[in-house]
């Protein structure tokens, strides 16, 4: 197994068409190139697991105005540039695939950017992708050579609402 820390494939829609933007570059570079210097370690694993930082949502209606400064996925000289809600076209489910990423976390400060319209069509393009994930009460139960792992997600804020919610969680499992 390979764990994954934040993928953060998302930034403002309004820099989507930035020469420097995150796109342009998917664009220009082809979909796996966020992960092109990790493609090789990927693929020789079993499965690799990554959180995904992002809502993958086609147009920006529903972004959160209000949310604090977050890091983001921009490319300029100096590294990266800060904004207010990470959103990724759908598409890039392909890039996971591409790259030998075979589950996502969702359970995280970023899913909610978008809403729950943006929640709902994050989780309708992993579907749609075949891509399994977890997080927020969605499990998932990965099989290799006759051993079973379970995956779950939940963050601090969710937990701190409600304790029971990873009892909950291994109960499903």
């Amino acid at each position: 197994l390979t764990l994954g820390g934040d993928a953060v494939l998302g930034t403002r829609e309004y820099w989507w068409n930035d020469p420097d933007s995150l796109p342009t570059y998917l664009n220009q570079y082809g979909m796996a190139y966020p992960f092109s210097g990790l493609q090789s370690l990927f693929a020789h694993d079993d499965m690799t697991f990554i959180n995904l930082e992002c809502a993958l949502k086609d147009d920006g209606k529903g972004g959160n105005a209000r949310k604090g400064i977050v890091w983001v996925a921009r490319r300029i000289p100096d590294g990266y540039v800060s904004a207010h809600a990470n959103q990724a076209r759908s598409e890039l489910t392909e890039a996971l695939w591409q790259v030998s990423i075979e589950q996502v976390n969702i359970a995280n400060n970023h899913h909610g950017d978008y809403g729950t319209a943006g929640e709902e069509s994050t989780r309708q393009a992993l579907i749609d992708a075949g891509m399994p994930f977890s997080g927020y009460g969605y499990t998932y139960v990965w099989e290799k050579n006759g051993h079973k792992i379970g995956f779950a997600g939940c963050r601090e804020t969710t937990y701190k609402n409600d304790e029971f919610v990873i009892a909950r969680d291994i109960n499903r499992l």
